[in-house]
């Protein structure tokens, strides 16, 4: 299709050809002369287009007709008067929902994975930090285990470093816990 279009819009292929990309996708590409319009003393414009990697030179060619066409319509405003036009056209409307749709999942998806890293990053902080306070507490932490053998003589009263440790515990506690606000106390 894209043979006969070319010269009712003035246009003209100046080179083509498809190269193996790896032993089974091959690409193609197509360099096309355009013309400049008359009145003006501009020099020819050459527009290069590349296919996507295909399972066939056929495709590749096909893959490769497909963007000039697309190019011309949209650079040249031109109706194509096809009975496959309709179709395509569709399939392009089609494939640009699909493409938007894409990538706002995409998006979406990579907000969440640096949300998910964050807040991992953020537990794990907090663990360290909960371990860094019951290391330095190791050696009461131990005798704060309740007595459960018979005869066992009462511990004499709280250490002052419990009160420590849990001064510092709350406060770790405090400072982990995201702040509310009721909806009404504003």
């Amino acid at each position: 299709m894209l043979r006969q279009i070319l010269p009712k819009i003035g246009v003209a292929i100046r080179t083509e050809g498809a190269v193996k990309v790896d032993t089974k996708k091959t690409m193609a590409w197509l360099s096309i002369e355009i013309r400049s319009k008359p009145g003006s003393k501009g020099l020819l414009e050459v527009q290069t287009f590349h296919s996507v990697p295909c399972m066939t030179e056929y495709k590749a060619q096909e893959s490769v007709s497909e963007q000039a066409i697309c190019y011309f319509i949209a650079r040249l405003n031109i109706c194509i008067n096809d009975l496959t036009y309709p179709a395509f056209k569709e399939t392009y409307k089609q494939l640009n929902h699909f493409m938007s749709w894409s990538q706002l999942v995409q998006t979406r998806y990579d907000m969440l994975r640096v949300q998910t890293d964050d807040l991992l990053k953020s537990h794990k902080k907090l663990l360290d930090r909960l371990g860094s306070i019951c290391s330095s507490y190791g050696d009461i932490l131990s005798l704060a285990a309740p007595l459960t053998s018979i005869g066992a003589e009462p511990y004499p009263g709280p250490d002052p470093r419990y009160v420590q440790l849990v001064e510092q515990l709350f406060s770790l506690v405090l400072e982990s816990t995201p702040m509310y606000i009721p909806s009404g106390s504003l």
